[in-house]
C-alpha cells in the first residue's frame, strides 16, 4: 500500500468514526420557541439579542433575568457560566415583573447533565485575534448533583495593532433534590 492510499484510508476511517463528546444539544434552532431571539452556546437565531431589542438594549436598561429571576448586573456574565439567552418581547414578556419596550433578556445557567462531557474550542479571527475555551461537566449523582466548569483565554486584536486580553473562568455546582427544587452555587 503506498502513502497516498494509506492517507486516504486513514481520512475515511476518521470520517466514518463517530465523534466523542459532541455538544449536539447546543442547537438554537431546535430550542427556539419564537423568532425574537435565542442563543445556545455559540449559536444564535432570531431577530434580537441581549444587546439590541427594538432599538433598545435590555442590558443597558437593566431588563435582565437569570432563569426568570431579576438580578442587578454589575458586570457582563461570562459565557463559561451562561449556557444561553432567551429574548422575551411583547406578550412573551407578560409573565415577568416590569416588562419594558426593550424586552427582557433571560440568561440560562449551564446545567451539568447525567453524562460527563468536555469540550475545547480554539478560534482565530481578524487582526490576529485568538481564543481558547475549555468547558466540562461532571455528574456526581446523575441529574441530581453535578459540577460544570470552564475557562477561556482570549487575545482580541484591534485595528492599528491594539489588543485586549481577557481570561474567564467559572464553576457551577447544581443540586436538585426534588423535581421543583434546585440549589445552585456559582463561582466566577
Amino acid at each position: 500500500m503506498n502513502k497516498k492510499t494509506l492517507l486516504i484510508a486513514l481520512l475515511l476511517a476518521g470520517i466514518a468514526t463517530p465523534a466523542l463528546a459532541q455538544r449536539t444539544d447546543d442547537n438554537a434552532v431546535k430550542q427556539a420557541e419564537d423568532a425574537f431571539g435565542k442563543s445556545v452556546g455559540d449559536e444564535q437565531i432570531g431577530i434580537y439579542n441581549a444587546g439590541l431589542v427594538r432599538g433598545f438594549s435590555p442590558v443597558a436598561a437593566g431588563n435582565l433575568r437569570i432563569e426568570g429571576l431579576y438580578f442587578d448586573q454589575q458586570s457582563n456574565p461570562t459565557q463559561r457560566l451562561i449556557g444561553g439567552t432567551t429574548i422575551h418581547v411583547g406578550i412573551s414578556a407578560q409573565g415577568y415583573p416590569f416588562p419594558a419596550p426593550t424586552g427582557i433578556a433571560d440568561y440560562e445557567l449551564r446545567r451539568p447533565g447525567a453524562e460527563p462531557m468536555a469540550s475545547i474550542d480554539v478560534s482565530v479571527g481578524p487582526w490576529k485575534s485568538k481564543g481558547a475555551e475549555f468547558d466540562a461537566q461532571l455528574p456526581i449523582d446523575g441529574d441530581r448533583l453535578g459540577i460544570a466548569f470552564g475557562a477561556g483565554i482570549y487575545a482580541e486584536g484591534q485595528p492599528y495593532q491594539n489588543a485586549s486580553r481577557l481570561n474567564t473562568q467559572s464553576v457551577l455546582l447544581r443540586y436538585a433534590p426534588a423535581p421543583d427544587v434546585v440549589v445552585s452555587v456559582n463561582v466566577v
